[in-house]
């Protein structure tokens, strides 16, 4: 079972109200706090918020994907969009992992344009948790929401309201330079 989530606080001045966009970009930005989520309510949010969708679902498994660097052996951009959350890195080589750099970018391209009613992180769980921070999440271009704090199993990141794009990025915030790895990244929305 995995660890409770962690989410983005809707309520925050920075949240976005509306993006339209071709592209979805997380990248970074400047920590002020992470709320815990095990009442998951940002769940309510977004379904209610995807009224467009009749169904919700992981519409970034197996597209198209690339990053700023790298990457690690074994470890490049498409395994951060083949279903495995294990976060195993080491033992079962999976996820994604940048070299070690300022503002470490990941991108997918959805292929077309979706409704994308939140983003799901899913930080590696063998070691170095810490090492992501901050993620900045961009739509085509334009930010889309931040996942505060250090990225958890999973950081669940509601958008205010359902944002359309067909590229989603996101930036690893950290304030020092460093490696960006994550063992997947799930955008849960609908075609458009």
């Amino acid at each position: 079972m995995p660890a409770s989530p962690t989410a983005l606080d809707a309520s925050r001045p920075e949240a976005p109200r509306r993006t339209v966009g071709r592209r979805v970009f997380v990248g970074g930005a400047v920590a002020t706090s992470v709320w815990s989520a095990p009442t998951v309510a940002g769940f309510g949010r977004v379904a209610a918020a995807a009224s467009s969708c009749s169904s919700l679902e992981n519409v970034a498994l197996g597209k198209a994907t690339t990053m700023s660097s790298g990457p690690w052996p074994g470890l490049p951009a498409e395994k951060g969009v083949n279903g495995n959350t294990s976060g195993a890195m080491s033992a079962d080589r999976n996820g994604f992992h940048t070299w070690q750099e300022l503002n470490a970018w990941w991108e997918v391209d959805l292929g077309g344009i979706f409704d994308i009613a939140e983003v799901r992180l899913w930080n590696r769980g063998d070691c170095c948790q810490s090492r992501i921070q901050n993620v900045a999440i961009d739509l085509d271009g334009v930010s889309a929401g931040v996942a505060w704090g250090t990225i958890g199993r999973p950081t669940i990141v509601p958008l205010t309201t359902v944002s359309r794009g067909q590229v989603v990025r996101l930036t690893n915030g950290h304030p020092a330079s460093q490696w960006f790895h994550l063992a997947e990244v799930e955008v849960i929305g609908c075609p458009a």
